[in-house]
């Protein structure tokens, strides 16, 4: 948290909370406007309620990658928190089949791949899009990873009290 926020009457709850409806609305607009152009350009056909799953879906999907993002500017100095999101986003990102398909890692690789929270919403978002098979996998590895990620920071935060208090 910055400096300032800290002498500030704010909790640091609703500074992180503020942020991630931020980010989160942020996350929808950009949604929206990527479906508007594939829509009006690319004459990608979906339906209104299609249309809102996957702009819901962003939302969803973001807010475990929003986490990774707090749990990090809470764990490092201000200048290695650069170096330490790229040390987390680029293997998240190859492992989870972003950038080629999963099914060229080594099968390791791909078990530990579908458990990334990328790959959920991808998986998610080929329900929508794709109309493939919906399963309630991918709903309980975001909710996991949400859910160890708040514990993980509010761990992080009570530590963080704890020092402040004693020294």
């Amino acid at each position: 948290m910055p400096t300032l926020l800290a002498i500030t009457p704010a909790k640091q709850l609703y500074y992180y909370v503020g942020l991630m409806l931020t980010m989160t609305v942020m996350n929808m607009l950009s949604a929206s406007v990527i479906l508007t152009i594939a829509t009006i350009i690319n004459g990608v056909h979906l339906t209104l309620s299609s249309l809102l799953l996957i702009v819901g879906l962003s939302a969803l999907g973001g807010l475990p990658l929003m986490l990774i993002g707090v749990l990090v500017a809470k764990s490092g100095r201000p200048s290695s928190v650069n170096s330490l999101c790229n040390l987390i986003v680029f293997p998240m990102a190859i492992i989870s089949g972003l950038w080629w398909p999963i099914g060229l890692l080594p099968h390791w690789m791909q078990q530990i791949g579908k458990l990334m929270p990328t790959y959920a919403v991808n998986s998610l978002l080929n329900v929508v899009t794709k109309q493939m098979n919906f399963s309630w996998f991918f709903i309980v590895i975001l909710a996991g990873w949400t859910v160890a990620l708040l514990a993980i920071i509010w761990l992080l935060s009570r530590v963080k009290n704890d020092r402040s208090i004693q020294a």
